[in-house]
């Protein structure tokens, strides 16, 4: 007589397991499937083939390229190319993607840059916020122009698609324009910010309320470090890594992050660019609190300009090269 519940008891929880099941891998489809459509449709900012193809097109075109930028918005928004070039007496490209390609596509736009010119100098300029994203993986699968299932491990590519924020993303995207893809516009060699109706206090609140920590340094990110300063030294290029710039109440809060970062990017074989990030007073804050107002990029260019300047003299450019220049 006591058997009989305990078997109904056990059949049930079989068959609660079993739902739990079923519903569980549904849960991981749906996101994985929604991953897909957002990164197949260019609905994911980490596949805005816009901007990635604006970028490839610079590298194709130039004739050469003495100092190339890889990074984030933070450097698309601060560094003029031209004129850093015009500073600098050489030819300079600037790649900035966004910050959710983070290093793994930064990455990829060094090794691009390899393929068709032997850069002097390369410069990963990332936001202090963009080292703490876990994502590295996708940026990096996306840009990639010859994808091997190997080069990522199946827990790089299970957090490639299986992605909240992309399956987020995505549905969000399709509420508000279907399955379309926004062109992503380009402006003055980068994505224009969108300065109406900013909130001048986000600034202050936003380092209240996301403080930047040394636990939060993303493994990921510096995984693919590893990989630039690898990459560097087989091609005896140097590499320097400057933090772009960002609102000085994080330059206050995160100096202890700072620091990890320091050692973090020392240890995996860049040199760090001395007195970087360059802190931004509020009102010269733009449409996020790393990215200089439009008015200021060529105030930061020459500032950053002057930061670099005396790793320049790793690649020398002889009186030739320089008339060349001038032509």
């Amino acid at each position: 007589m006591t058997s009989r519940p305990s078997s109904i008891s056990s059949s049930s929880l079989r068959r609660y397991l079993g739902i739990a099941a079923i519903l569980f891998l549904a849960a991981l489809v749906g996101l994985a499937t929604l991953s897909a459509i957002g990164y197949g449709l260019g609905l994911v900012d980490a596949s805005n083939q816009n901007l990635f193809d604006y970028q490839v097109r610079k590298i194709d075109q130039a004739d050469r390229i003495d100092i190339v930028f890889v990074g984030d918005s933070s450097l698309g928004n601060a560094i003029d190319a031209d004129l850093f070039g015009r500073l600098a007496g050489a030819r300079t490209l600037n790649l900035a993607l966004s910050g959710t390609y983070g290093l793994g596509a930064s990455y990829n736009m060094i090794r691009r840059s390899f393929e068709r010119h032997h850069p002097r100098l390369v410069v990963v300029m990332q936001s202090l916020k963009t080292m703490k994203r876990p994502e590295a993986a996708a940026g990096y699968f996306f840009t990639t122009d010859h994808p091997e299932w190997s080069d990522l491990s199946p827990v790089e590519l299970a957090k490639v698609y299986l992605s909240y924020r992309a399956a987020s993303e995505t549905i969000d995207q399709i509420r508000r324009n279907g399955l379309t893809r926004i062109a992503t516009a380009i402006v003055g060699d980068y994505v224009p910010q969108q300065l109406r109706g900013a909130d001048r206090l986000k600034p202050m609140a936003e380092v209240a309320e996301e403080p930047l920590l040394p636990g939060m340094i993303s493994r990921e990110q510096i995984r693919f470090l590893r990989r630039i300063g690898a990459f560097c030294r087989a091609q005896g290029t140097t590499c320097l890594y400057a933090s772009g710039p960002i609102y000085d109440g994080y330059c206050l809060q995160s100096a202890a992050y700072q620091a990890a970062l320091a050692e973090a990017v020392r240890a995996a074989g860049l040199t760090v660019v001395e007195g970087t990030p360059l802190c931004m007073p509020i009102d010269q804050v733009g449409d996020a609190v790393d990215h200089v107002k439009p008015d200021f990029k060529d105030e930061y260019t020459r500032r950053y300009f002057a930061t670099i300047a005396p790793d320049l003299v790793v690649a020398p450019y002889d009186a030739t090269e320089m008339a060349e220049q001038g032509d």
